[in-house]
């Protein structure tokens, strides 16, 4: 058996073989979606917990402030890594954003990836946002 690794000289990352054999050169896994009603201000809500030997990676956010948010006051959302999971002091800014009364965004087709054991948490200045963050976890390289 010749041992080899095909690996990203500018990434250090490395395709993986699944137990089937099958070359994975780009994302592996499944998004799990994590929901939250944001129903109080200046409060951490946790979507996703730091896994050991693992980094998550967030393919999609989406977010909309509902009909109890100002039409001329924007509600003030930040998604952000966090040391635990009701810290509300931001480590590392993810996506900082304003939405006024009715309105969404949507981020698809995301590739983010976290930093390693670092929670994935978001807060907001108005109680009546909603968010659902998707992702999953990779294998620490």
């Amino acid at each position: 058996m010749i041992k080899s690794a095909l690996i990203d000289l500018l990434t250090g990352r490395a395709a993986k073989v699944t137990r089937f054999g099958e070359l994975i050169t780009g994302r592996y896994g499944y998004s799990d979606p994590i929901y939250h009603s944001m129903s109080s201000t200046a409060t951490a809500y946790n979507f996703f917990t730091p896994i050991s030997n693992k980094r998550l990676v967030i393919t999609d956010i989406l977010v909309d402030a509902d009909r109890n948010v100002s039409p001329t006051t924007p509600a003030t959302i930040d998604i952000y890594e966090s040391s635990g999971s009701t810290d509300t002091t931001i480590d590392k800014q993810i996506l900082k954003l304003e939405l006024l009364k009715n309105s969404s965004r949507d981020f698809t087709s995301l590739n983010f990836i976290a930093s390693t054991g670092k929670w994935v948490n978001a807060k907001t200045d108005d109680a009546t946002v909603n968010i659902t963050i998707a992702g999953y976890y990779v294998e620490e390289v």
